[in-house]
């Protein structure tokens, strides 16, 4: 039973490392100046909304025998194409709306080196010091929260069906599951410190740089949103 918790825990981990859970975290932490902590956060919140769904559907078919089809799942994977396509047009639009300028950090009233920022022009920034104070207006938080949802139930179905084949009871599949949630909410929590912290480090060779390297992103996530649109589109209609 152990190992199979164990193994439940290192595929989440795995798990989280699919390509469109990659793009959509590069969405929430490349969108804006995401520090590690804020990264991490959306990791977790995403990784939230994954284990909800999926927990949801477990209780569903061990308790109802409710079963998810190929084609329903094959259909939510194409919503998040979709999702993923929005989310990449969205972040080349925040992108477009970002400041990006230097400041001399003094250091006891010396002056030590230029600090590079990166915010949205909408934010309200103050700069005393080492003092930054941002009041964010975004819905990132909840965001991260729903799109782990639509991804907990675009690739629910093949973890379920797992669950209830080689499971005796509920609570075990319920307890699978969460170790499952934890190995996914620890992959993304790393993945998007990651994502966060190469963000940041562009920023500090040049302003273009960090631009370029944004702009990239969204790229990036835009292809993987269209490849996922017309890989499954093909699957549904042959």
């Amino acid at each position: 039973m152990l190992g199979m918790l164990l193994i439940g825990f290192i595929i989440g981990l795995w798990h989280a490392l699919d390509l469109d859970h990659i793009g959509a975290m590069i969405t929430f932490v490349a969108s804006r100046d995401s520090s590690p902590r804020q990264a991490i956060t959306y990791g977790v919140l995403w990784a939230t909304g994954h284990a909800l769904m999926l927990l949801s559907m477990t209780l569903l078919m061990m308790y109802f025998h409710m079963e998810v089809s190929e084609e329903m799942a094959s259909i939510m994977e194409f919503m998040v194409g979709i999702l993923l396509v929005v989310l990449a047009l969205d972040m080349f639009r925040r992108i477009g709306s970002i400041k990006m300028h230097s400041h001399d950090h003094l250091h006891n009233n010396v002056l030590a080196h230029d600090h590079l920022h990166v915010h949205s022009r909408s934010e309200i920034h103050k700069h005393e010091s080492h003092a930054h104070a941002h009041t964010i207006r975004d819905n990132y938080h909840l965001r991260a929260l729903l799109v782990g949802l639509m991804h907990g139930l675009a690739g629910s179905a093949a973890l379920v069906l797992l669950v209830v084949n080689t499971v005796a009871s509920v609570e075990m599949g319920i307890i699978y599951v969460l170790c499952f949630s934890f190995g996914a909410m620890a992959g993304m929590a790393v993945l998007s410190m990651f994502i966060s912290l190469q963000m940041r480090r562009s920023a500090l060779f040049s302003l273009e740089l960090a631009s370029r390297v944004r702009g990239c992103a969204a790229i990036v996530v835009l292809s993987i949103g269209l490849f996922l649109i017309s890989k499954i589109g093909i699957e549904l209609v042959t």
